[in-house]
């Protein structure tokens, strides 16, 4: 008897604290009192796929990609965006990230750019040109728009860049 009885009362125990109404709300309550409403309904699931979708957007314009570069022994690459670089050198052993403005990258004359910054102990002297010529990557023999030289603490890296579609 006891076992058919603990069932029937944890049945009623949980459908009396948990209810769905007819309005698809699920009413929690405890004894009496009703703690909360809480609207379960896809209109608000919709509205919050939105918002996330509203951000990404606004993430992605604030955070446009402008340009990449590439290269290859040692492996490097670049990615300009309007208001940082990316760049990883030797094979993804070393990488670095600049917070500045590149929203002038689309000099039709070229590109120069240099920084020396001391951060965390850690020193750097950079310098970026981008040169206005066509450009054939020898690894892949792909054609690009800009020739690109990167200097970094004294070791040059070079290779071939383009703008973002």
């Amino acid at each position: 008897m006891k076992k058919i009885v603990i069932p029937i009362i944890a049945l009623f125990v949980i459908s009396a604290c948990n209810q769905l109404n007819s309005k698809s709300e699920k009413t929690v309550k405890e004894g009496d009192d009703t703690v909360a409403n809480v609207d379960i309904s896809v209109s608000k699931l919709d509205a919050l796929t939105n918002l996330v979708e509203e951000e990404e957007q606004r993430h992605a314009k604030e955070h446009k990609l402008l340009f990449t570069a590439h290269g290859s022994e040692p492996g490097w690459y670049a990615q300009f965006y309007s208001d940082k670089l990316k760049l990883v050198v030797d094979y993804g052993k070393d990488s670095l990230w600049i917070e500045d403005t590149f929203e002038n990258l689309d000099d039709a004359k070229g590109y120069n750019y240099s920084k020396a910054k001391s951060e965390n102990g850690e020193k750097y002297a950079l310098t970026i040109s981008i040169a206005n010529t066509p450009c054939v990557y020898i690894a892949s023999g792909d054609k690009e728009d800009r020739n690109v030289t990167v200097k970094l603490n004294n070791k040059t890296y070079k290779g071939c860049g383009s703008f973002a579609k």
